[in-house]
C-alpha cells in the first residue's frame, strides 16, 4: 500500500466526503482529481487512486451509495487489488479488515 498508514488513507477518504480540493499527506500536498468524466472525486496520490464509490453502476455497493453510505475504492496500480474504504473500515484485497482509529479524548 505504498507505505501508507490506515489514518491517511482514512484522511483521504474524509477529504472525499467533505469536499475538500487538497489533502496533505508527511508534508507534501495533492490536489483532488475527478474522475469518470467529472462525476467522481478522488485523489490520485503516488500512483494509487482513492475514487469515491460510482452510484450509476449497478452493483450492491453503488446501491449502497445512493443509500447515502460514504463508500470510496483504494486502487494500486496495476494490481487488480482493490481495497473497499468504508466509514470506519478498510478491508483489502485479502478480506482483512483495517478498523479507523478513533480519536483521542483529553480528560484533563
Amino acid at each position: 500500500m505504498n507505505n501508507w498508514t490506515t489514518t491517511e488513507i482514512f484522511q483521504v477518504f474524509d477529504a472525499i466526503f467533505s469536499n475538500k480540493k487538497e489533502v496533505e499527506l508527511k508534508g507534501k500536498k495533492f490536489h483532488r482529481t475527478m474522475f469518470a468524466k467529472g462525476a467522481l472525486k478522488g485523489f490520485r496520490i503516488n500512483q494509487i487512486s482513492i475514487i469515491e464509490q460510482n452510484p450509476a453502476k449497478g452493483s450492491t455497493y453503488a446501491a449502497r451509495a445512493r443509500a447515502g453510505e460514504k463508500l470510496a475504492w483504494l486502487i494500486p496500480p496495476g494490481t487488480g487489488r482493490w481495497w473497499l474504504i468504508e466509514q470506519n473500515k478498510i478491508t483489502d484485497h485479502k478480506g482483512k479488515t483495517h478498523s479507523r482509529t478513533p480519536p483521542t479524548t483529553s480528560t484533563t
